[in-house]
Parts: structure tokens; C-alpha cells; sequence
């Protein structure tokens, strides 16, 4: 029996969203770290690898696109603000506290200096994965106030700032990496958007605008000519992302694929609306693993950070290491949380936000 309060669609978005993380984070261990580095590899494998980790770096997006759609949709000029604030804050500060001391313990960070900036948001989180938590947090402050805005303008309205954002946030950017990597200085637009919230917040307005679609999306992810230009569009991004990073490459020897890459919304989008047009259908893996997400997010870097060096060891062909990699800690980071929330359901609450 679907439960009526939560959309299984939603599961499944959720499950290739924490999956995606979970792969971006094995294929970083392996493709793009020091020993070997990237350049250590042929021409096709460097092509694969760039295309595996545009692919992985979609699940972030998807997490954003989910909280715009849960999130922005809500009618706050009903609801208490304050409500919010304690449903929702005090939650995440706790939980990021906490892994902010654990990780910072088992990485041998002696500085307590560093620990105690790090808690009060002044310093950069050491763990690779910490660093959304904070942006997370801002989010919620004004995410209220971003709805109350959302729901008074109609969404044609919306089409200008959208386009504005998107070249503001996502084409000069990537534009400008490619600019500076051929020897040019990079362009420097005088039209300041920041205040829109830069691309989390064009993430978050995305989600919103699916939500506002949700009962056309089926229909349109079934257009057979539509399903084409998915396609093809993909393929021109995939292409694009390849060249673009490869000529990266050349220039400063590293490749840094980063959620302003203007390929990264598109692809979402795509896969968004695919998990959105699933049928309306309960499934209980996908939604046992969506309400361990956060938590699967919290601990899978200490599973990888165990099983990275052994891996390291066996000297195996790189798919293979991300194969299994992926794999072991994404399995085990989602038993660990399972039986916590089995066992000690509020504990897991606290600790893995768990649903």
C-alpha cells in the first residue's frame, strides 16, 4: 500500500542520488588522485573517466533538486517560519558537528584551533563530503522566504532570472575554464546575481519548477521526439565535457569537475524527470535506501577510507577498483545505517537524520 504522505518517485530520485555521491567519491580515489595521476592513463580511459565522473557529479543536483521540490513548494505564509527553522536547523548543526569532530579525529587533525573554526563555519570542512552540510544550512535559512517570493510570481515570470542565472552561474564559468586554459584572460561580468544564490539556488528553483510539472512529466518523458532530443543532448554534453575537461587537462595537468559545469543541470534534468515519470509504485528497497541517505552520505568515507588502500594494493584494472570500491562502501554504509535505525531509531535520527 503507497503511503499517501510520500511519493515513491521521490525514493528512487533520492536512491540514485546517494548512489551517484557514492560512486563520484570511488572513481575521485582512484582516477583523479595523485598516485596514479591522470595522466597516467591512455587517451580513452582519461575520455571514460571524465565521462564516469560528469555522470557521478550529478547526484548532487538531484539531492538540490529534491529539496526544491519538498521544500520550495511549501506554503510558508501558512506555516510558522520558526516551525521550520527548529524542524529542520538544529538537526543538521548537530549532526554536522559531530562528524566535523569524528572525522577530523580518525584524519589525525591535531589542531583544536582548526576543529573549533571548522564547527563555527569559519574554515573548510577536511572531509570531502562535509562541505554541503554548511551550504545545506544556509539554504534553510532563506529557503522560506525564497518560497513566499516563488509562489507569488507566476513561473513565465520566472524564465528571464533563469536564463540570466544559468549564464551568470554556469556558461561564464565553464566558459572561463576554457578561456584561461588556452592562454586568455578570463571574462569578468559586471552583473551581480549572487544574491540569487548562485548554483545551489538554481538547483533548488529547478526542483521547485518540477514540482509546479509533475503531473505533465510522464506525459512528456513519453514523447517519443522528446526522448530523441534527451538523447542527443546527452551525447553533445558527454562530448562536450570530454573536450572541455581534456583541454583542462593539458593546461594545468588536473581535471576538476565542479557543479558549475554548465552540462550539469542538463544531464540532472534528464534524470530528474525520468525518476519522476517511474510508475506511482511502492518499492521497499529503494525507499528503505532514501531514508538512510543522509546517513549513507555521513559514513561511506570511512568505509572508503579503509578499503581504498587495500584496493590500492591488488594492482587491479581501475573499472574493476571503482566496481567494488563503489560497491562495499556503498552496501555497508547502507547496512550500518539500517541497523541503526532498526536498533536505536532515535539515536539514528540524531546522528543520520534518518527517516
Amino acid at each position: 500500500m503507497i503511503n499517501k504522505r510520500r511519493l515513491p518517485q521521490l525514493d528512487i530520485a533520492r536512491t540514485v542520488a546517494i548512489a551517484l555521491v557514492v560512486f563520484c567519491h570511488s572513481t575521485e580515489s582512484i582516477c583523479l588522485s595523485v598516485n596514479p595521476s591522470f595522466s597516467d592513463y591512455g587517451s580513452f580511459s582519461r575520455a571514460l573517466i571524465i565521462a564516469l565522473e560528469t555522470t557521478a557529479r550529478i547526484g548532487v543536483p538531484l539531492f538540490l533538486f529534491l529539496t526544491g521540490f519538498l521544500l520550495l513548494s511549501k506554503d510558508y505564509t501558512k506555516n510558522n517560519i520558526s516551525t521550520f527553522y527548529k524542524k529542520h536547523i538544529p538537526p543538521l548543526i548537530i549532526c554536522y558537528a559531530l562528524f566535523t569532530i569524528v572525522y577530523n579525529v580518525i584524519q589525525g587533525n591535531p589542531s583544536v584551533g582548526s576543529i573549533i573554526r571548522q564547527l563555527l563555519f569559519l574554515e573548510t570542512s577536511k572531509t570531502v563530503q562535509l562541505w554541503y552540510l554548511p551550504g545545506i544550512i544556509g539554504v534553510y535559512f532563506l529557503l522560506p522566504f525564497v518560497s513566499i517570493v516563488l509562489h507569488s510570481v507566476s513561473k513565465r515570470q520566472l524564465k528571464l532570472p533563469l536564463i540570466l542565472c544559468f549564464l551568470s552561474f554556469f556558461i561564464i564559468p565553464t566558459a572561463n575554464e576554457y578561456i584561461t586554459s588556452i592562454g586568455h584572460n578570463s571574462i569578468s561580468p559586471q552583473l551581480d546575481l549572487s544574491f540569487t544564490g548562485g548554483q545551489f539556488g538554481f538547483y533548488l528553483v529547478l526542483g521547485y519548477l518540477f514540482y509546479c510539472s509533475k503531473d505533465k512529466i510522464k506525459k512528456i518523458v513519453k514523447n517519443k521526439k522528446v526522448r530523441i532530443i534527451a538523447i542527443v543532448t546527452s551525447i553533445l554534453c558527454y562530448l562536450f565535457a570530454i573536450y572541455h575537461f581534456s583541454i583542462m587537462h593539458k593546461a594545468t595537468g588536473t581535471v576538476s569537475i565542479w557543479y558549475h559545469f554548465m552540462a550539469l543541470p542538463i544531464l540532472a534534468s534528464f534524470v530528474f524527470a525520468i525518476c519522476l515519470a517511474t510508475k506511482n509504485k511502492e518499492r521497499p528497497l529503494f525507499t528503505s535506501i532514501s531514508r538512510s541517505a543522509m546517513g549513507i552520505y555521513l559514513i561511506h568515507p570511512l568505509i572508503q577510507m579503509a578499503l581504498t588502500p587495500t584496493l590500492k594494493q591488488l594492482h587491479i584494472h581501475w573499472t574493476i577498483y571503482i566496481a567494488i570500491h563503489l560497491t562495499i562502501s556503498f552496501i555497508t554504509s547502507y547496512l550500518i545505517v539500517l541497523v541503526a535505525r532498526k536498533l536505536f531509531p532515535k539515536l539514528a535520527k540524531i546522528i543520520f537524520l534518518a527517516k
